[in-house]
């Protein structure tokens, strides 16, 4: 699995400190799997027309398209249409290539649980 977090995520005003911890010591221990890279966002890069949930298949597999999957808050869409994957794969590649190495997401994270601390 491979996920970019928004840096604001860190700093979830919604959870109580002790929710807070807990979820970043699960980011913490996830990223440490070696099927799992997190990757953080910082808040400078400001990713426009990335919000919310945005998924792409890797490639067609077994005569299925290509898809991309983006996930709103008030449903979600599938979209085929090689253009619009297209799309949605360069705003991924843009992404990953504007966030963190692995190493320096997971001392982000781990700063971040050490100041809730």
């Amino acid at each position: 699995m491979w996920s970019i977090l928004d840096e604001s995520v860190l700093y979830g005003s919604a959870a109580e400190p002790a929710v807070m911890r807990q979820q970043l010591d699960h980011l913490v221990k996830l990223s440490e799997l070696p099927n799992v890279t997190i990757l953080v966002l910082r808040w400078a890069l400001d990713p426009r027309g990335s919000h919310g949930t945005l998924r792409s298949s890797p490639s067609p597999s077994r005569g299925r398209p290509a898809v991309a999957y983006t996930d709103g808050m008030l449903q979600g869409s599938y979209y085929e249409d090689p253009s619009a994957v297209l799309r949605y794969r360069n705003a991924l590649t843009r992404l990953n290539n504007g966030a963190d190495s692995p190493e320096d997401s997971l001392a982000r994270i781990r700063r971040r649980l050490k100041e809730l601390s």
